[in-house]
């Protein structure tokens, strides 16, 4: 069998360039880089312009009710008033009610969950 390097036709296998031939940078960062990196100069200098310009980015979307915060502790509870039901018809008056857990220990107590924060507050300054 008669190789292909004897045929001259240069090395089996992939063609693999010389030190010389190949680019300094793959990617097109420097020399020759061509459209691609003209477009990703063209973005960086618009994003670049923006942010000089002190154009300031805010979302668009609903930040909605807090929810930190809008639960209430109570203490000391009478025994009549220590049921779940019976706290959530006391403290919807103030707003809705999202849960109630009762703890009916040798000291009733509660905690009384709102769907929205300033409705906790209220029900804080309505019955303490």
């Amino acid at each position: 069998y008669a190789s292909a390097a004897d045929a001259g036709a240069g090395p089996a296998g992939p063609m693999r360039r010389s030190q010389a031939e190949r680019r300094s940078n793959p990617y097109g960062g420097g020399g020759g880089g061509g459209a691609a990196a003209s477009a990703s100069s063209a973005r960086a200098s618009g994003l670049s312009r923006d942010v000089e310009e002190g154009a300031r980015w805010q979302h668009d979307q609903f930040e909605g009710p807090k929810t930190v915060g809008s639960s209430v502790f109570v203490r000391n509870l009478p025994q009549a008033v220590a049921t779940p039901e019976a706290l959530a018809c006391l403290f919807a008056r103030v707003g809705q009610v999202a849960s109630v857990q009762v703890d009916n220990g040798p000291l009733p107590t509660a905690t009384v969950g709102f769907v929205r924060q300033d409705s906790a507050l209220e029900a804080e300054k309505r019955f303490h």
